[in-house]
């Protein structure tokens, strides 16, 4: 079965497969002890996945709910890495796309997953400019209750 885990493991996974096409330079998974602007990183474009939220829970039948978890994926990305607009956009394609052509995560997400979004602006934060947007991954696992 599905777990909150699971879901992000295919998450990383899915990520870490444009970081072996060197499409991101790391992929990381976000320490709750730093926020994903004031950690440091080895390269750039960086993904940095945040622990996920709770965002609703809603009856399935009487044995089971669905929970939506909204994970999301950070891309902090430096102005003089790249020449236009147009290469940030394909880069929210590219990873748009990876989880668009894959809805329920492999199985990790079996109640489905909403179309991912995502919104870039330029960030100036302790001196550095970045280019920083975020994916929204919204997914839906399925909860067997047990009534215990």
């Amino acid at each position: 079965m599905a777990t909150i885990q699971t879901a992000k493991e295919k998450i990383v996974a899915m990520l870490r497969t444009l970081e072996n096409a060197e499409t991101l330079a790391e992929v990381v998974e976000q320490d709750l002890k730093i926020g994903p602007l004031s950690a440091e990183y080895a390269a750039f474009p960086v993904a940095v996945i945040t622990p996920p939220s709770l965002e609703a829970s809603e009856v399935l039948d009487n044995r089971s709910n669905v929970r939506t978890y909204q994970f999301n994926v950070v891309v902090l990305l430096k102005p003089e890495n790249f020449s236009s607009t147009v290469e940030v956009e394909n880069l929210q394609e590219t990873i748009i796309n990876l989880f668009d052509n894959d809805p329920t995560l492999s199985g990790n997400a079996e109640a489905g997953m909403e179309p991912a979004f995502s919104r870039p602006y330029p960030l100036n934060y302790a001196g550095r400019d970045l280019v920083y947007f975020e994916i929204y991954l919204r997914v839906k696992i399925r909860k067997d209750l047990s009534f215990t």
